[in-house]
C-alpha cells in the first residue's frame, strides 16, 4: 500500500467515515469483572476482523495455541480446537508483521 502522503485526501476521507472506534471487543465482548459481556454486535459479512497474532503463532504455534484476541477470534471462526497450525499458504504468505490482508 503506499504511504498516507500519497493517498488522495478524498480516498483518505472516505475510509475514514466507514471507521467506528468502540469501547469494546472485535467480536462485540467487554470484559467487566473477569467476565466477558456481550455489548457490541458480532462482526456481520461487511465487518473487517484484524487479528493481532504474531508471526510465531502463524507460523509455528497455530490457532489451537493462540489467547487473548486472537484466541477470541480463532474460537468464534471455529478453528482455535480443530487447528494445529494454519495451511501451508497461510504461513507463506505471512512472512513478516503488516503484511496481511
Amino acid at each position: 500500500y503506499p504511504p498516507l502522503e500519497f493517498v488522495s485526501p478524498c480516498l483518505l476521507a472516505s475510509f475514514l467515515e466507514k471507521i467506528a472506534v468502540v469501547r469494546w471487543s472485535v467480536l462485540g465482548t467487554k470484559l467487566k469483572d473477569g467476565v466477558d459481556q456481550q455489548v457490541g454486535h458480532i462482526p456481520d459479512t461487511e465487518t473487517a476482523v484484524v487479528d493481532p497474532a504474531d508471526l510465531s503463532c502463524i507460523h509455528f504455534q497455530g490457532p489451537s495455541s493462540a489467547g487473548g484476541a486472537s484466541g477470541a477470534i480463532y474460537s468464534w471462526l471455529g478453528i482455535a480446537k480443530a487447528s494445529k497450525s494454519f495451511p501451508q499458504k497461510v504461513r507463506y504468505s505471512i512472512a513478516s508483521g503488516l503484511q496481511a490482508v
